[in-house]
C-alpha cells in the first residue's frame, strides 16, 4: 500500500503512477491541490494530470469539496451533486465533508454511502486530510476491505479533531 499528498506537477505524477504500475501498488491518492485559504498549491494543469495517469491505477481517493470539483470538472453546492462527482471520478472516491455540512460521500464499486458527522468547531483541522487517507492506508494494511476502512477512518479522525482541543492527539487507531 501507498498513500500520496501533494504531487506538484504532472510530471511527478506520470512518474508515481508509473512506479503504482510497476510494482503494482494499491494507491490511496490525497489529491491535495487547494489550501486552506482557498489558494492553488499546484500547477493548473495536475487535475488534469491525475485523471488521465494516476486515478486510473489508484483504489481510491480521498479530495475535500475544492479538490473534487477540480476533478469532476464540475461544482459541488450539495450532497447530490458530491455524488454525482463521485460519479465522474475515475477511481473509487471519498468525498470529505467538512466544506458539505458534515456530509461524507463515498463511492466504492459504484456503490454509494453516505455518513454525516457533526462538524467540531475548532482550529485544529490543519492535515485532517492527510490523516485520514494515512488511517485509511492503515486500516487497510490490517486487512479490512476498502469501504471498512474508510469508516473507520472517518470515525478515527472525527475523535482526533475532537480530542484536538485538548493538547495532545489521544485518538487510538483501533482494529
Amino acid at each position: 500500500f501507498i498513500k500520496t499528498g501533494m504531487l506538484y506537477s504532472p510530471e511527478i505524477i506520470k512518474t508515481i503512477s508509473g512506479k503504482i504500475k510497476e510494482y503494482n501498488l494499491k494507491a490511496v491518492v490525497d489529491p491535495v491541490m487547494v489550501a486552506t485559504s482557498g489558494g492553488d498549491l499546484t500547477k493548473e494543469d495536475i487535475a488534469k494530470a491525475m485523471n488521465k495517469y494516476l486515478l486510473p491505477n489508484s483504489i481510491l481517493t480521498t479530495p475535500n469539496i475544492s479538490e473534487a470539483q477540480k476533478l469532476s470538472g464540475m461544482e459541488i453546492k450539495n450532497q447530490q451533486d458530491a455524488i454525482k462527482a463521485t460519479q465522474l471520478i475515475d477511481c473509487n472516491c471519498f468525498i470529505t465533508g467538512g466544506h458539505l455540512d458534515g456530509v461524507n460521500v463515498i463511492n466504492i464499486d459504484g456503490e454509494i454511502t453516505i455518513k454525516k458527522q457533526e462538524l467540531i468547531k475548532t482550529d485544529n483541522l490543519h492535515g485532517s486530510g492527510c490523516n485520514l487517507s494515512s488511517a485509511i492506508v492503515a486500516y487497510m494494511a490490517k486487512n479490512n476491505a476498502l469501504k471498512e476502512s474508510c469508516l473507520k477512518a472517518m470515525d478515527y479522525v472525527y475523535e482526533s479533531i475532537k480530542n484536538g482541543n485538548y493538547g495532545t492527539l489521544i485518538a487510538k487507531l483501533g482494529d
